[in-house]
């Protein structure tokens, strides 16, 4: 009987790609990832704020579905053909790589969502894994010890989850122990039509739904987050060009257009594509010193070689100052007023001479401590984030008051011109998307800017007009008396009359997110193919809450769609292509 009964196994098998065992291994792993990666995307669906219909929700997580379809039938091929022992191990620990790599893109995509509201990319990936002390605060200031836990989890049942379940069940059930030289012969039609099906699937899951506009998910967030990560691996009323930290300082600092993604950004830790302010400056006799509250140990910002790069001569990070009684204001750095007593010395030995001093304040930035040691706190809100940052933007008033006292001790402050600026807005959900460096829209693109000369403007004035961190540098320029010989750049002072009907350039930190222009209060926003293109006018709709664009001629939007391309291709000239760096 006993016989019998294994002949009976043999002759089941034979008609089958996979052994029991096989199954039960493949299976293991696989249900649980594919009921992991459905149930991360469903939370953000049905989480999303604008109430969306059924058949929306589906849309939204056909990819995942296609691409976990797809996914399974892959390692049951890969399974299927690899008979021999040797193949066999490879693809076994192939498989168990694979999923755990899979399954921590789909944890990191699913927090970084949460965290900003925009999709991650490779792009951003490859550019944290470039400066590993960076992203290690990064990370740091996100995870959670249910996080941990989820992941420490999600590892020790990738490693050893199959391996475990299988000898339980082939244990429970009695079933023989056949080993991988005793498989059945495969056949190779089946097999063929297990990875035209994969194939298929796969590739269907690489094609997004069409976004529902304005306040509806986008293309890209309707892919699976591994397909998402893969695919783009293969391709007054002041603003910020592109509202990011290290692009602004680039742009008020020597006045051209920044960098349109993180690989150019990184360039300018090699050079700048035009004279900046603090080295036109030092040929009139000044001394230049650049002050900041940040770390200066994130690679990929380079913000050593950017500062030296810019034209200044002295660079004091926190690094070089005493930090004990101040509180750490984020992953980033101190508290801003760190920054006083290195400046009160340097003004005590500079200050007899015109000079340059730059103070780059980080306390405003992500995670928003909002130190409250010094100065308390204040309840704004109930919401606990947003209310850490307006405490932490009160914390900038405090600083800047501490910061002109001390000019007025040391009998400075009358003889000197004070630029504020900011580099970049900062959003919390009011179009879907968090922080800053993805937000074209008003509240991750306006910036407050204010220039106050103690023996000038003493009624104040303000403009009408919109102006950006490219009217800083001839602005300053013409305040202190001097002319720009031998070129131009492509800002205006905001002392004289500006440009009438000129056009504002901006876009996102990763180019391929998007675009925008405004021309008088006409502002048009361009994603690419990741959602349709907006338009809004700000004069009645400053919320950008009403999208115009089809209510006017597609030639004037094509028009405006054009412009921008051509912007981009300049500005990607100044910075050559991503091989260059």
């Amino acid at each position: 009987m006993t016989r019998g009964k294994d002949r009976l196994e043999t002759r089941r098998s034979s008609h089958s790609l996979l052994s029991r065992r096989d199954w039960v291994y493949l299976l293991s792993l696989l249900v649980p990832f594919v009921a992991y990666d459905l149930a991360l995307k469903g939370s953000l669906v049905v989480s999303w704020p604008k109430d969306l219909e059924l058949a929306e929700d589906l849309r939204l997580m056909r990819s995942d579905l296609l691409f976990n379809l797809g996914y399974v039938l892959l390692w049951v091929g890969l399974f299927a053909a690899a008979k021999r022992r040797f193949s066999r191990w490879i693809v076994v620990g192939l498989f168990h790589v694979a999923t755990i790599f899979v399954a921590l893109i789909t944890t990191s995509a699913y927090q970084y969502f949460k965290v900003t509201g925009s999709t991650l990319d490779s792009d951003f990936i490859l550019n944290s894994l470039s400066s590993p002390e960076g992203l290690g605060a990064v990370i740091a200031s996100e995870v959670t010890p249910g996080l941990l836990a989820l992941i420490l989890t999600i590892l020790a049942y990738a490693v050893l989850g199959p391996w475990l379940v299988t000898r339980l069940v082939v244990r429970w059930s009695g079933w023989p122990d056949v080993g991988i030289r005793k498989t059945a012969k495969m056949s190779w039609l089946r097999l063929a039509g297990v990875g035209l099906a994969a194939y298929v699937l796969l590739y269907f899951s690489l094609l997004p739904g069409d976004s529902g506009g304005t306040g509806s998910p986008s293309k890209s967030f309707s892919r699976d987050a591994f397909v998402n990560v893969v695919m783009t691996a293969a391709e007054v009323r002041a603003y910020a060009v592109v509202p990011h930290t290290t692009n602004a300082l680039a742009a008020t600092n020597c006045g051209f257009d920044p960098p349109l993604n993180p690989w150019q950004t990184a360039s300018l830790g090699d050079r700048v594509p035009s004279r900046c302010l603090a080295d036109l400056l030092k040929e009139q006799g000044y001394n230049t010193g650049w002050f900041t509250s940040s770390v200066s140990t994130f690679e990929i910002e380079r913000l050593p070689e950017l500062v030296k790069n810019l034209g200044y001569e002295e660079f004091y990070p926190v690094e070089t100052m005493d930090t004990e009684g101040f509180e750490q204001a984020n992953y980033f750095g101190y508290e801003d007023d760190v920054m006083l007593e290195p400046s009160e010395e340097w003004l005590r030995k500079n200050g007899d001479k015109p000079f340059l001093a730059t103070y780059e304040t980080i306390t405003p930035h992500h995670q928003y401590l909002a130190p409250s040691k010094r100065y308390g706190r204040e309840e704004f809100t109930e919401d606990d984030t947003v209310n850490r940052y307006l405490n932490s933007l009160r914390y900038q008033d405090f600083f800047l008051k501490n910061l002109f006292d001390q000019y007025k001790r040391l009998g400075l402050y009358e003889d000197t011109v004070f630029v504020i600026f900011g580099d970049h807005g900062e959003a919390f959900g009011e179009h879907g998307r968090y922080q800053h460096d993805n937000v074209p829209y008003e509240e991750g693109l306006r910036i407050p800017m204010l220039v106050h000369d103690p023996m000038q403007f003493e009624n104040g004035a303000r403009l009408k007009s919109p102006v950006t961190q490219l009217d800083l540098l001839p602005t300053v320029a013409d305040l202190l008396g001097y002319e720009i010989e031998g070129g131009e750049y492509p800002g205006s002072s905001l002392l004289g009359l500006l440009p009438k009907n000129r056009t504002l350039m901006f876009g996102c930190w990763d180019e391929s997110g998007c675009l925008a222009s405004l021309k008088g209060t006409e502002k048009y926003i361009h994603h690419f193919d990741d959602r349709p293109d907006e338009l809004f006018d700000l004069s009645k709709d400053p919320t950008e809450s009403r999208n115009l664009a089809g209510e006017y001629p597609p030639e004037e939007l094509e028009q405006r769609r054009r412009e921008l391309l051509e912007w981009r291709a300049k500005v990607n000239s100044l910075y050559g292509t991503r091989a260059a760096k």
